[in-house]
């Protein structure tokens, strides 16, 4: 199969959008075969294979001996010009083959995402809800445990008062139990459970721990580039390189 015809190949015109018309909606949409991948590496050996063991073969000599002169200078140039051009013509070709392919999955995204997007928006929302409801359940539980404690408190004081008075010793009253909130909520559609985690929120960076914060790697660089040699805990130093233009 010609794999790079196959992605390319224009997809045949029905009649409703030939006349500019929606096409009709399938009763159950069917994603495109994908051409078969199993002869890919056979054709990338025979369309490229001669040329890449070239320039591998002539990199490990050059490897072995190493560049100690001129010539050998001139001849490690060459060989990185043709790996990298033969890297780059192999790059443009790999962008054809899968360029069709990334739209048409961007466009598969996109149209799911008009959907689930709007989903996923009033689940949050709901569970912004959910969260407030449990919240305010939560501080009448608390109201109620503490009048519960106030009235056991005051009927203790009452009782201590009596059995003083008779010469005998007080029952001990204990607060009323009052239910603890539930935590999980559950339909016949699904069920939603409370879990408490730990966040954070940074309030006065100057007094964060050192042990907390992070170089910014990006400012020193940038600082370097303008001219920069001097900072405080960080080494700033030349480093060549060579670079390759075909």
């Amino acid at each position: 199969m010609d794999f790079f015809a196959a992605v390319k190949q224009k997809q045949p015109e029905t009649a409703a959008a030939a006349q500019g018309q929606a096409p009709p909606v399938p009763a159950k949409f069917k994603a495109p075969p994908l051409p078969a991948i199993e002869g890919l590496k056979g054709y990338l050996s025979q369309t490229y294979g001669a040329r890449y063991a070239r320039v591998v073969q002539d990199f490990e000599a050059l490897r072995k001996t190493g560049v100690d002169s001129e010539e050998q200078s001139k001849q490690a140039v060459a060989i990185a010009s043709q790996a990298k051009k033969l890297a780059a013509e192999m790059e443009r070709e790999r962008k054809e083959f899968t360029g069709p392919i990334n739209t048409f999955l961007s466009k598969v995204k996109a149209a799911y995402d008009h959907f689930t997007g709007a989903l996923t928006g009033a689940e949050k929302e709901i569970k912004r809800l959910l969260v407030g409801y449990q919240a305010r359940v939560e501080l009448e539980r608390r109201k109620a445990e503490e009048a519960a404690r106030k009235e056991a408190e005051e009927l203790q004081k009452k009782l201590d008062a009596e059995a003083k008075e008779a010469g005998v010793e007080a029952p001990i009253v204990t607060p009323a139990v009052v239910a603890p909130k539930p935590t999980v909520t559950r339909t016949e559609e699904g069920t939603a459970y409370e879990v408490v985690t730990w966040e954070f929120e940074i309030e006065d960076e100057a007094k964060i721990p050192r042990d907390y914060l992070m170089a910014d790697l990006g400012k020193i660089r940038q600082a370097v580039k303008a001219g920069i040699r001097e900072i405080p805990g960080v080494k700033i130093f030349e480093k060549k390189e060579m670079r390759v233009r075909t």
